[in-house]
């Protein structure tokens, strides 16, 4: 749902600025602690508007026509930022939907193969706190993958700083 959101940001965003006769190839959405999601191509628009970042922002938010029954909720500015946010309903929808499929939620058939190479640890040098972060956060990502419908083969790897000597430790599949 979150990808949906952020292109219908995109559009809307870019039918912004073509009804301002502006183009960018580069929209600036990035995660916000203000926003769900945040645009700052106000910024990079100042130097050919000749205009603050702050008024090409607001003439941009002026410009945009949230969807009806859209993910959008709203835009805002703040400052030379647009803040978009998510639509509550929406929201509100995903959640119930998760609840109702409970652990099948996020399951889905087959998109191809991943190999997935993790935890590679040194022999010839000592362990540490980073291999079993590294060991837990493979397991889990490979765990999402298969979840999500892919064939996942873990692999790791000793001595995979040594260039010359990439040895297969261990392959499979969780």
């Amino acid at each position: 749902m979150f990808l949906q959101f952020k292109s219908q940001v995109t559009q809307v965003l870019t039918s912004a600025l073509e009804a301002n006769g502006l183009e960018v190839t580069y929209l600036s959405l990035e995660e916000s602690i203000h926003a769900d999601i945040a645009s700052s191509v106000a910024f990079r628009l100042a130097p050919v508007c000749r205009k603050s970042p702050a008024d090409i922002a607001s003439m941009l938010a002026a410009s945009i026509n949230v969807p009806e029954n859209g993910l959008i909720d709203r835009v805002e500015t703040k400052g030379p930022y647009l803040n978009f946010y998510f639509n509550q309903t929406f929201l509100d929808r995903t959640v119930s939907a998760i609840r109702a499929q409970g652990h099948d939620y996020g399951s889905q058939t087959g998109r191809g193969k991943v190999i997935l190479e993790h935890t590679s640890a040194n022999p010839n040098g000592p362990l540490h706190v980073g291999h079993i972060r590294n060991s837990i956060i493979g397991d889990t990502l490979g765990r999402i993958l298969e979840k999500a419908g892919y064939e996942v083969e873990t692999q790791y790897y000793i001595n995979a700083r040594m260039a010359d000597s990439h040895c297969l430790m261990g392959a499979g599949s969780f």
